[in-house]
């Protein structure tokens, strides 16, 4: 339903569902290694002619630049552009050290934007409750400065929302979060000490006080998280009652396990291009 909502336009609960994901280690180490390696890359800057006004250019947008543009502000634009198809961000007058006059771009939740299908703009609520629309670049606006302080990435071009990479990765994301829930849940159940106390058939009605210290006697020395589980036995000393562990026909371990490794190769291949030089099979 939510990518249903974010194929319409609307980007508000598509966010929550990205901001959700983020919180599996896989999910998050592998978009990092992406943003890293976008943002990583290195920005020369060159004169456009060789005079002594283009030098002094040149390295005034070397210093300024790391201010207008920082690296978590440039993550943010990267990150929602790829994860939603959309980032949004607002460029902020700043003085610089030096004195000169810069924009610093500062990203926007883009989970307040909507795309508006009449107008074909993108509809953004403001921090102050309004409302205002901006163009879309990919479709031929053009945002100007002097009048809009909105900056718009779309990196997959026109209604590149439909084209984010939240589609291909949610059923990885959520099968990697459940087959890891499914985990611990296995590794508790089968963590938990139990003691199996075997006594004779009819003991309970000949002697119940007995009987009550006796497993009285049991629990104490399994205390903790352990239980205790009174098994009877018939005349002749064989079992009646017993318990023995269920599983299907592969091992619930192995399958858990399997289905942690492929969702999160998955993810790997879906953001790096190959799975991780940590995973030993043959090659990355």
């Amino acid at each position: 339903a939510v990518i249903n909502q974010l194929d319409a336009g609307d980007f508000h609960r598509p966010a929550l569902l990205i901001e959700r994901m983020l919180w599996n280690p896989r999910f998050k180490g592998v978009l990092g290694t992406r943003l890293g390696g976008h943002v990583g890359t290195e920005i020369r800057w060159e004169p456009a002619r060789q005079n002594r006004a283009g030098r002094r250019a040149v390295e005034a947008i070397k210093e300024d630049w790391p201010l207008m543009a920082s690296t978590p502000a440039r993550k943010q634009l990267a990150k929602w552009g790829l994860l939603l198809g959309v980032g949004l961000a607002q460029r902020v007058p700043m003085e610089s050290p030096t004195g000169r006059l810069l924009p610093k771009v500062q990203s926007y939740w883009p989970g307040w934007a909507s795309w508006l299908a009449t107008t074909r703009k993108y509809s953004i609520t403001t921090d102050m409750g309004r409302t205002v629309e901006v163009g879309s670049p990919a479709l031929g606006a053009t945002i100007d400065a002097a009048v809009s302080s909105w900056i718009v990435s779309e990196p997959f071009g026109t209604y590149g929302w439909r084209e984010a990479y939240v589609h291909a990765a949610w059923r990885a994301w959520f099968g990697h979060d459940t087959a890891f829930r499914d985990q611990a849940r296995k590794s508790e159940k089968d963590g938990v000490g139990r003691v199996k106390a075997l006594y004779p058939r009819g003991a309970s009605d000949k002697d119940k006080t007995a009987q009550t210290r006796w497993l009285a006697g049991v629990n104490g020395a399994t205390a903790g998280s352990g239980s205790t589980i009174p098994c009877e036995l018939d005349e002749q000393g064989k079992k009646r009652f017993d318990i023995e562990p269920f599983e299907f026909g592969m091992s619930g371990s192995a399958a858990i396990s399997d289905a942690i490794n492929t969702a999160g190769t998955l993810l790997s291949i879906l953001f790096l291009g190959h799975n991780l030089t940590t995973e030993v099979k043959g090659g990355s």
